[in-house]
C-alpha cells in the first residue's frame, strides 16, 4: 500500500469516508461479508466496495489485532481476531445447527447452476436435520430461530422476509459456511454423531465446541 493509511483514507471524499467506516462497523459485527445480498442474485455493494479498497481495510483492521482476508475462490471476506478471548464459541445444540447447515450445502450446491450459494425453506431445512440424524424429532421452533439469527448476524445464512419460524420462509446459506466448519470438522463431526447414534446415547453430543470457534 503506498504511503500510509491516515493518507489514504484523507484521499477518499466524504462519501467513501462515511462508507468505509459503516463497512468497518459491518465487518466487524458479521465476521463474513458475502458478495451477494439476501436474494441471492444481487451484488453487495459493500463487499465490491471492501474488495475495491482492501489494501485500505487491511491495514486499519491490522492496527486492532484482525486479520481481513479475502477468500476470491468463493467471493468472501472475513475478518479474524488474533486474541483467544475475542473468539466466539457456540453451544451443541448451535454447533449441530452449523453442522446441519454444512450438510445441506454441500448437498444443494451441487444442484445449483451458476450460483456459489443456495437457497431453501426453513421446512426443508427442518426435514434434513432429521434426515442426517442430527435430530429425531422436530426442533423447537423458538430456539431454533435464535440460532438461525444468531448464524444471519455472522454472514453465514441470511433472509428478505418472513419469520424464521415460519415453514415457507425461504433463506439463503452462503459459501462462508465452508470458512466457519472447513472440510476436516466435517469429517471429525460427522464421525462424532455417528458414534453417539451407536452409544444410543441422546443426552451427550462428542462435538467438540471449538470447532464453531471464530
Amino acid at each position: 500500500m503506498k504511503g500510509n493509511f491516515c493518507e489514504e483514507f484523507d484521499f477518499l471524499n466524504e462519501e467513501k469516508k462515511q462508507y468505509f467506516k459503516s463497512c468497518v462497523a459491518k465487518l466487524l459485527n458479521q465476521t463474513y461479508l458475502n458478495h451477494l445480498k439476501t436474494d441471492g442474485v444481487s451484488f453487495n455493494e459493500d463487499y465490491l466496495f471492501v474488495v475495491e479498497n482492501f489494501s485500505l481495510f487491511q491495514a486499519y483492521f491490522t492496527f486492532g489485532g484482525y486479520e481481513l482476508t479475502h477468500h476470491q475462490e468463493i467471493n468472501v471476506l472475513s475478518l479474524q481476531n488474533s486474541f483467544s478471548f475475542a473468539k466466539r464459541k457456540f453451544d451443541k445444540e448451535s454447533t449441530l445447527y452449523l453442522l446441519g447447515l454444512r450438510l445441506l450445502f454441500d448437498e444443494k450446491i451441487k444442484e445449483s447452476v451458476g450460483s456459489s450459494a443456495v437457497t431453501v425453506r426453513i421446512s426443508e431445512w427442518i426435514d434434513k436435520l432429521i434426515d442426517y440424524g442430527i435430530k429425531d424429532r422436530k426442533p423447537n421452533f423458538q430456539s431454533m430461530s435464535k440460532i438461525l439469527r444468531n448464524f444471519a448476524s455472522l454472514g453465514i445464512i441470511g433472509k428478505n422476509k418472513g419469520k424464521w419460524e415460519d415453514l415457507e420462509t425461504l433463506f439463503i446459506i452462503y459459501p462462508a459456511i465452508l470458512l466457519l466448519l472447513p472440510l476436516e470438522n466435517l469429517e471429525s463431526a460427522l464421525a462424532s454423531i455417528e458414534q453417539e447414534e451407536k452409544a444410543n446415547d441422546s443426552t451427550e453430543t462428542a462435538i467438540d465446541d471449538s470447532l464453531a470457534i471464530l
